[in-house]
């Protein structure tokens, strides 16, 4: 089985996620990256990250959000999310999301979500555990960029 380092997901952008003009609204973006990244983690990787939670009793919160909307997504409109972690820390990663139409021929956003490593037991940011630093380093597929705007300009190029 080949190792899937940058999966994606294809949603179509529904009604009730679009403001009055008929875009998909700015919030919205990142709830379909998040879900698209739930989704990848079961489908490509056999990862369901609540159940993974309780069991261990660790898990994965949003520490932040770096997003530019690039070209609207719009009412219906069949859009592909595409992931990958570029960056691991002891207690942090960061995934890179690239929303494209169907295709992947137009870039319709750019996020970075920094995850931290969570300790549900104390409340706070735990080391990432082995078992995850494993499958990180698999999954790892760091960018030739330095920063999210240099990122940014090879996305739109």
């Amino acid at each position: 089985m080949i190792f899937e380092k940058t999966p994606s997901t294809t949603y179509t952008v529904k009604f009730t996620d679009c403001d009055p003009y008929g875009h998909l609204n700015n919030a919205r973006y990142l709830d379909y990256c998040l879900n698209a990244r739930e989704d990848q983690l079961e489908k490509f990787y056999g990862i369901n990250i609540f159940e993974a939670s309780k069991k261990s009793q660790f898990g994965w919160v949003v520490y932040g959000h770096q997003i530019t909307y690039i070209s609207p997504a719009i009412y219906r409109e069949e859009v592909r999310i595409q992931s990958r972690i570029i960056e691991a820390h002891s207690k942090a990663l960061i995934v890179e999301f690239i929303m494209y139409n169907h295709h992947s021929h137009a870039p319709k956003c750019l996020l970075w979500t920094t995850f931290i490593h969570y300790d549900m037991a104390s409340g706070k940011s735990a080391p990432i555990t082995d078992e995850w630093k494993e499958l990180i380093q698999k999954a790892i597929l760091p960018i030739d960029s330095s920063s999210f705007e240099e990122r940014l300009k090879q996305i739109k190029s």
